[in-house]
């Protein structure tokens, strides 16, 4: 798992990149000229104006989608990543910590009488 770490080899990462390219492309594919008329400034095809800036909408609204899910992505693989530097180690203290926690709560939630932590003194109680 060492070799995803290195630069463009995440997933997010290519994803990145195809989703630059394909706003590139749709950057590419607006028409940017325009005519000055007698009327004033017009669009060079103005009789698909209307079609094209639809899909243009609903081209940038899924790309924007699909920049959410990429950052979430990254956020996960982010995760993952220090996650795996932690160690197993890390991962069986959080673990620990966590069990004993809950066990504290329902200890707390017995009526009175033998704890299961009286044997522990005051280093097991407080948390």
């Amino acid at each position: 798992m060492a070799g995803r770490t290195k630069a463009g080899k995440l997933l997010s990462d290519r994803l990145l990149r195809a989703l630059t390219q394909e706003m590139t492309a749709l950057e590419a594919a607006r028409p940017t000229k325009r005519k000055r008329g007698a009327e004033g400034e017009t669009e060079a095809d103005g009789a698909s104006r209307p079609a094209d800036t639809k899909a243009r909408i609903e081209a940038i609204g899924h790309l924007t989608r699909s920049l959410e899910k990429l950052l979430e992505l990254r956020q996960i693989e982010t995760l993952g990543l220090t996650a795996q530097a932690e160690g197993d180690d890390a991962a069986t203290e959080r673990l620990r910590e966590e069990m004993l926690k809950r066990l504290r709560a329902l200890d707390a939630r017995r009526p009175v009488g033998a704890s299961l932590f009286d044997g522990l003194g005051a280093s097991g109680a407080g948390a």
